[in-house]
């Protein structure tokens, strides 16, 4: 997806559009070297509802 449309789907399920943009970015990253980073970025970025569900 888009930048835009993940930034309008963190809107509309009330997340922050910084993690959506960061999970999405890392899904396009995969099979590169930069993927484990924006994995790492996106862990950090977690809401904390769904760490302590986890």
């Amino acid at each position: 997806m888009s930048d835009d449309i993940a930034i309008k789907a963190a809107e509309i399920l009330g997340l922050d559009a910084g993690y959506v943009l960061a999970c999405v970015t890392a899904e396009r990253a995969k099979n590169t070297p930069s993927y484990e980073t924006w994995v790492k970025i996106c862990e950090r970025l977690t809401p904390k509802k769904r760490r302590e569900a986890a």
